[in-house]
């Protein structure tokens, strides 16, 4: 049985390192970077659902007997204590995500979840409630019907309603400024970022663009461009240019998954581990027992080797953060 299991964790490693490299990648400008300004902004309420048949608040909550008895006073209703019935109502927090150039009267999705001790939110209606951004101001208003996945206690307690939102109020959103568009990379580096700008010289003549750090870039619109500012930046988008990436070699210690991009290289080390011994260097490629020696400094040969011998996901995972320590891999572990 623990045989059978290696072999599985061994062939997955396998899978995923022996995939063919390439020297470079080559990508949109749109999928890599983003236009400054268009960005998202989050919005959150504090709201009552209702109609759960017994399934929503115990009695002994507080803040959903004074919630609904604000509620019903506004819309002036009065009555006793022993009259109300919080089983049926439960508190809830509403959040929301609202688009840049998002208008009056457009629709968002919201997702709404139990704040006190309510078993279930399925089948209940959300009742109007007001969502705010962080500067206070309210951009829109929620009301629906909340819709539940899963059985769970855990999933049971938090739903969501698909267009439950109506936006109430536009988000202010500016793409350029001065005739100028700033471009953020998704990813930090100083090479992409000066490959975007060769490529946007060579695009368009004249052009004026200065790399402000590893993530951003300032382009002035050109003058052909000023009164079409949307259709220089959909030109400008749709620009392919050379991606470089740092070497990294990500682990999932769950699963046994080991990814690792083409420049990672692993520098003269040895290792002893659990009766595991590894050399790497200049040495040529042989095995003995569960010792072998490696003349390809990379981390593909590496997991073959140690697949070969049976290394467990935990052994070759502990061995890739030694040599991390040691100084020897030319790389940053991401262990997830």
């Amino acid at each position: 049985m623990r045989m059978g299991r290696l072999f599985v964790i061994g062939s997955c490693l396998v899978l995923l390192l022996a995939a063919p490299l390439v020297s470079a990648v080559s990508a949109r400008i749109k999928d890599i970077a983003t236009v400054r300004g268009m960005r998202d902004n989050q919005l959150i309420g504090y709201g009552l659902v209702v109609g759960l048949g017994g399934k929503g608040d115990s009695p002994r909550s507080a803040l959903t007997r004074q919630t609904i008895r604000t509620l019903l006073g506004n819309l002036g209703v009065t009555f006793g204590e022993q009259e109300m019935q919080a089983a049926n109502s439960a508190v809830v927090i509403v959040t929301a995500t609202i688009n840049p150039f998002s208008r009056e009267g457009d629709r968002i999705d919201v997702t709404v979840a139990s704040l006190a001790d309510a078993r279930s939110l399925a089948g209940g209606i959300l009742l109007q409630t007001p969502l705010k951004a962080a500067n206070g101001s309210v951009y829109a208003v929620a009301q629906g019907q909340v819709l539940v996945s899963g059985t769970s206690e855990t999933t049971m307690a938090s739903g969501g309603i698909p267009k439950g939102a109506l936006v109430e109020r536009a988000v202010p959103a500016t793409f350029y400024e001065n005739n100028a568009v700033r471009l953020s990379i998704h990813d930090r580096d100083f090479t992409t970022m000066d490959n975007i700008g060769k490529a946007l010289a060579k695009k368009f003549a004249g052009l004026v663009y200065r790399v402000e750090d590893p993530t951003s870039i300032l382009v002035t619109i050109p003058e052909n461009f000023r009164d079409n500012p949307v259709g220089f930046i959909a030109t400008l988008e749709t620009i392919e240019i050379e991606c470089d990436t740092p070497a990294r070699v990500v682990v999932d210690g769950k699963s046994g998954t080991v990814v690792m991009g083409e420049n990672v290289r692993i520098g003269t080390v040895a290792v002893a581990y659990n009766g595991i011994r590894i050399t790497v260097g200049n040495y040529s490629d042989a095995k003995i027992g569960n010792s072998f020696m490696l003349s390809s400094a990379d981390v593909k040969s590496l997991v073959d080797g140690l697949n070969q011998i049976g290394a467990r996901a935990s052994d070759i995972i502990n061995i890739l953060q030694a040599i991390e320590k040691s100084g020897a891999l030319k790389a940053r572990l991401v262990v997830m």
